[in-house]
C-alpha cells in the first residue's frame, strides 16, 4: 500500500510538499521520511514556523484498510506490515481481504480470527457458481425430466449475486454469517 503525506503547514499556504510511501517499511525509515517531507515544507514556505503536522492526500493499493485524511500513518504502516508478513496461501489472503474490504469485520485481528468460514469461488461466474451448487446440494437427476427441466439457473445464478455472495476481481466471496 503507498500513500500520499502531505505536509499540512506548507498546504494551508499553498504549497503541495509531500511524498509517496510504500507502507510495510522500518518505522525508524517512516519517521526520518515525514521528518523529510516537514523540513521540505518549512524550506518551501519560508516563514519561520517550525511544521509538525502531516496529512494523507492521496492513497492506493489494498482497498480493505481503513485511510483517510487524519489516518494514523504509523498504525497503518505496522498492519500494512503484519498483512504483508502473513503466512497465508493467496486464497486466504484473499478472504482477509474481503472480510476487511466488505466491513465484516473492523480490523485485521477479526480478519485473522474468521477467514477460515469465508468461501470462495476463483475465477468463476454467477451462473457458473449456480450450477455448481445445485450439482452439489441438489441432485436435479432424482427429479423427473418434466420437473428438473424447469430449474431456472439464470435466475438462480441473480439470486446469489442478491444475496450475500459478493464478486470481486473475478472471484466470488460468501462470508455465511
Amino acid at each position: 500500500m503507498k500513500v500520499y503525506i502531505t505536509d499540512l503547514a506548507a498546504y494551508n499556504k499553498g504549497f503541495l510538499i509531500g511524498e509517496w510511501i510504500e507502507l510495510g517499511i522500518d518505522e525508524d525509515e517512516l519517521n526520518h521520511t515525514i521528518k523529510r517531507i516537514l523540513k521540505m515544507g518549512e524550506e518551501a514556505c519560508n516563514d519561520g514556523d517550525i511544521h509538525e503536522e502531516y496529512f494523507l492526500t492521496d492513497w492506493e493499493g489494498e482497498e480493505f484498510f481503513q485511510v483517510g485524511e487524519y489516518t494514523n500513518v504509523y498504525e497503518l504502516n505496522k498492519e500494512v506490515a503484519r498483512f504483508n508478513e502473513l503466512n497465508l496461501d493467496d486464497c486466504s489472503k484473499k478472504c482477509v481481504s474481503f472480510l476487511m474490504s466488505e466491513n465484516i469485520v473492523s480490523n485485521l485481528d477479526e480478519a485473522l480470527e474468521k477467514y477460515e468460514d469465508c468461501l470462495i469461488y476463483e475465477d468463476m461466474s454467477f451462473l457458473d457458481l449456480s450450477f455448481q451448487i445445485v450439482e452439489e446440494q441438489f441432485n436435479l437427476d432424482e427429479l423427473p425430466q418434466f420437473v428438473s427441466n424447469y430449474f431456472d439457473y439464470e435466475k438462480f445464478a441473480s439470486d446469489l449475486e442478491l444475496d450475500n455472495y459478493t464478486m470481486i476481481d473475478g472471484d466470488i466471496f460468501c462470508y455465511p454469517y
